[in-house]
């Protein structure tokens, strides 16, 4: 993987969250592509806390928690990913994670200035799983190659 990657992933983040609720909006998307509402029985089981409520279905709507469960996830791989492309470095994995979590700091503080976004300590979490799961799976790989040779 080249270097110039982390640019592109970090490049990616500002473009996403300088954009207004409205213009990241899936919506139309989701209602052409998932017109027959597949897995929403499945779907229906799942109740997430997040802030002072519990997003679900019953609360939301399928395609606005489909939208939901796809923004979280997309904050999960896009930090992994940033991990990912920061261990290239050769950097202390600690090290590692603190830019993780000053960049999805950073990135929050910055959405809470856009019209329809708040800030999130959720999504902080969130974006620090990633990084923490991308870290720990390289660490796990790297020690298993040495065990190896």
């Amino acid at each position: 993987m080249k270097k110039w990657w982390l640019i592109v992933l970090l490049l990616l983040l500002v473009v996403s969250s300088s954009m207004t609720a409205k213009q990241q909006s899936l919506q139309p998307l989701l209602q052409t592509w998932l017109v027959n509402e597949p897995f929403k029985a499945q779907l229906s089981w799942l109740h997430i806390p997040y802030w002072d409520t519990v997003v679900s279905i019953d609360e939301r709507g399928y395609f606005l928690f489909v939208e939901f469960l796809i923004r979280k996830a997309c904050h999960f791989i896009i930090f992994a990913c940033i991990a990912v492309a920061l261990m290239q470095f050769k950097l202390r994995a600690c090290m590692v994670l603190f830019i993780v979590i000053i960049i999805a700091t950073l990135d929050e503080v910055r959405q809470g200035f856009n019209p329809g976004r708040t800030m999130s300590f959720h999504d902080i979490w969130l974006d620090t799983a990633g990084g923490l799961f991308a870290i720990s799976v390289i660490l796990f790989l790297r020690k298993r190659r040495e065990r190896k040779v």
